[in-house]
């Protein structure tokens, strides 16, 4: 006998029982004031229960948020730190800047009113060590400097092209043993010859008499003999006077007006602007034609002018 099971369907009491006491609390919960009292019983027990439960839920929270807001911190932090950097070494930049700005002021400066023309360059090495005092310019040939030329700052002489490439220039500092140019006393106006010690950084006036009017704080400039240098640009300052007891001269040491280590631009005093004057001759009264070349042969001079000269035979 095969046994057969069909589903029972759900009696009409099945949905409307548990509806009638759900309407039935409904009302009695709002006439009724024990189960208001009740429910306010039952919330006082569970509500401290449900805040224990949330404590460990709301701690990972506010960690959380601590965490964040600690990490946020440090990346700011960073980031203000970097743009500190930042600043400082735009700060840094146009300091130099404004140095370098001032230095070139104290260039056009010195130049002044005078009718030497002139071209800026800027130091890129410099050998500052006793046995050779040079420097290396960032101009050469191809800008149009000449060996030769003297090299100034916005305090005095610095020194004189020794060679030149393309593009760049050496320059033989007056501190160099290698250096000398005449200078003269703007006090007494006595002249001698400047060269460089090689040592300390100064310059030495060898061979001096002892009647020479020097003295020390006296002011050195270029005397504009022999025509390498212009006249009248400082040169040092006197700072020691040493006789000899054994010869009659004196060695006076001088301390170089340029600020030769410190600077970094420079001025190139063009050569034609102190090319020393050529003296013409006076025109001659006689001029005699060789007959065998048909041309005029000027004398060198005439007896009367210069009584020394001789003429020179066949002329």
């Amino acid at each position: 006998m095969q046994l057969t099971f069909k589903p029972s369907r759900p009696s009409g009491w099945t949905l409307f029982v548990p509806i009638l006491a759900s309407s039935i609390l409904m009302i009695a919960s709002s006439r009724w004031q024990g189960v208001s009292l009740l429910q306010q019983f039952l919330a006082a027990i569970v509500l401290p229960i449900q805040k224990t439960v949330d404590i460990p839920s709301h701690a990972t929270e506010n960690f959380e948020v601590f965490f964040k807001q600690r990490l946020n911190l440090l990346n700011e932090n960073e980031n203000l730190k970097q743009q500190q950097i930042y600043l400082q070494a735009q700060v840094q930049k146009l300091r130099a800047l404004e140095a370098e700005n001032l230095e070139l002021r104290e260039l056009l400066q010195s130049v002044g009113k005078e009718k030497e023309s002139f071209s800026e360059a800027r130091i890129i090495q410099a050998d500052l060590s006793p046995f050779r005092q040079q420097i290396l310019l960032n101009k050469g040939a191809k800008e149009g400097v000449e060996v030769g030329q003297p090299v100034i700052d916005a305090q005095g002489l610095v020194g004189v092209v020794l060679s030149i490439t393309d593009h760049v220039s050496q320059v033989l500092l007056l501190t160099d043993t290698g250096f000398a140019v005449p200078v003269q006393s703007v006090r007494s106006g006595e002249r001698a010859i400047a060269g460089g010690s090689g040592t300390g950084g100064e310059l030495r006036l060898n061979y001096v008499p002892r009647t020479a009017d020097f003295m020390e704080g006296d002011e050195l400039v270029t005397s504009g003999l022999g025509g390498r240098f212009p006249a009248g640009y400082p040169v040092g300052v006197i700072s020691s006077i040493q006789h000899d007891e054994g010869t009659r001269f004196t060695v006076i040491g001088v301390t170089p007006s340029a600020k030769l280590g410190q600077f970094r631009h420079v001025l190139l005093v063009k050569q034609h602007a102190f090319e020393p004057m050529i003296v013409q001759k006076p025109k001659l009264k006689k001029e005699i034609v060789s007959k065998k070349e048909d041309r005029v042969k000027p004398l060198s001079a005439l007896p009367e002018m210069y009584p020394g000269n001789q003429i020179g035979k066949g002329v």
